[in-house]
C-alpha cells in the first residue's frame, strides 16, 4: 500500500538480495490482505503467516489467500499451543514468536528473513534487497528503524490506514545518553504531549525498537520480533549510510483505525492476549486505556495518543520528528 511495484526492478537487478517475511497474527482478513499485497509488491519471495486463532479462522484465511502461491498459512489454535507449551494456560506473545520464528527460519530459502507484525510495512524508494546486498557478509542480521503512522487534524480515524503522517521516535533523530539529555528529552515530551508524556515511548505510542532481518539459516541464541542476539550481542541497525540512500524504514500502524485499536486493547485488558513483560510506558498506557474504557471515553484517549493537534503538528515538524506519509 505504500510501495510502488518493485517486482520488475528486482527481476532486472543483478546485485540484489532476496527476502521473505514471517509473522504471527490475529487480525482480520482485510488487514492480512493489505499486508500480503504490500509485500508482494515489495518483492518478498515467501510469506510465512502463522494465524494465532481457532482452526476455522485459520482455515478461512488459508482459503482466502490460496491464490497467493508465495504465502504459506499455518493455523495455531489452542491445541497447537498446548502441545508447544503444556504448562502454560496462555503462552505469552514472545513465547509464541520463539516457536514460530524457529520454524520459519528452517523453511526460509531466501537470502534474508524479515520478522514483523501485520501492521508493519517496509517502505523505501528502491527495493529493500538493494540495501541488504550492501550489508557486509560478516553481519548476520540487521534492524530497521520504525516510524509510527498517526492522524493529523481533519483525518478520519475510522478509516483504516487513513493516517497522513509518520511520527518519529525522539531516539531516532538524536542520541540520548547523558542524564542531562534524558532530562531534556523528558521536558520536550512534556511540552509536546502534556499529561500524556509518560505514556509515550520516546515520543510515540507504539514501540521504537524497529524490526529485523536475519540471513538465511541463522539461528540466534534468543530473539523477538524486534531484534536477535548472536554471539551474545544484539544485532545492529542497518548502517546509516545505506539506510539514508533510499529512505528505508518500517512504518508501524500501532492503531490501524479507531475500531481496530479498541479491539486490540480489549484483548489485552481481558487477558485473551498475553503480551508478556512490557515496559513502563506500555504499563501506563494499559492503565490509562483501562480507565478510558471504564469511563466510556476510549475515543478521547485514542485521539490524545494518535491524533495530532495543531501545536504537536507544528513542534514535531519543526524538530524533524514528523513527516507526511505518502500512501
Amino acid at each position: 500500500m505504500f510501495t510502488v511495484d518493485f517486482r520488475d526492478e528486482i527481476a532486472k537487478e543483478d546485485n540484489i538480495d532476496s527476502f521473505s517475511v514471517t509473522l504471527c497474527a490475529r487480525e482480520s482478513l482485510s488487514v492480512l490482505q493489505s499486508f500480503v499485497d504490500h509485500y508482494q509488491l515489495a518483492g518478498a519471495e515467501q510469506i510465512f503467516l502463522y494465524i494465532d486463532d481457532e482452526k476455522d479462522v485459520s482455515d478461512a484465511v488459508a482459503a482466502a489467500l490460496a491464490p497467493y502461491a508465495f504465502v504459506t498459512v499455518q493455523g495455531c489454535d489452542e491445541a497447537f499451543w498446548k502441545e508447544a507449551y503444556p504448562d502454560e494456560r496462555v503462552p505469552s506473545l514472545p513465547q509464541k514468536q520463539q516457536v514460530l520464528y524457529s520454524r520459519a527460519i528452517g523453511l526460509n530459502t531466501s537470502d534474508w528473513l524479515f520478522f514483523c507484525d501485520a501492521d508493519e510495512f517496509i517502505v523505501g524508494d528502491r527495493p529493500i534487497g538493494k540495501a541488504l546486498a550492501q550489508v557486509s557478509d560478516d553481519i548476520l542480521g540487521v534492524r530497521l528503524m520504525n516510524s509510527e503512522a498517526v492522524w493529523g487534524p481533519g483525518d478520519d480515524i475510522g478509516q483504516p490506514y487513513g493516517c497522513s503522517y509518520e511520527r518519529l521516535s525522539f531516539g531516532v533523530s538524536r542520541q540520548v545518553k547523558s542524564r542531562k539529555k534524558r532530562f531534556l528529552r523528558a521536558v520536550f515530551a512534556m511540552l509536546v504531549y502534556g499529561r500524556d508524556w509518560r505514556e509515550m515511548i520516546k515520543g510515540i505510542a507504539g514501540h521504537s525498537m524497529g524490526k529485523h532481518f536475519l540471513r538465511r539459516g541463522v539461528h540466534p541464541e534468543r530473539m523477538n520480533s524486534h531484534f536477535s542476539f548472536i554471539a551474545g550481542t544484539r544485532i545492529p541497525y542497518l548502517p546509516q549510510d545505506i539506510r539514508m540512500q533510499h529512505n528505508w524504514r518500517v512504518v508501524h500502524f500501532d492503531a490501524i483505525s479507531f475500531g481496530r485499536w479498541q479491539e486490540k486493547w480489549q484483548g489485552r485488558l481481558s487477558g485473551s492476549t498475553n503480551t508478556g513483560r512490557i515496559g513502563a510506558s506500555r504499563v501506563a498506557q494499559l492503565d490509562a486505556t483501562r480507565r478510558a474504557f471504564q469511563n466510556g471515553k476510549p475515543q478521547r484517549l485514542f485521539r490524545r495518543f494518535y491524533v495530532l493537534n495543531r501545536w504537536q503538528q507544528f513542534v514535531l515538524m519543526r524538530f524533524g520528528l514528523l513527516k507526511r506519509l505518502h500512501n
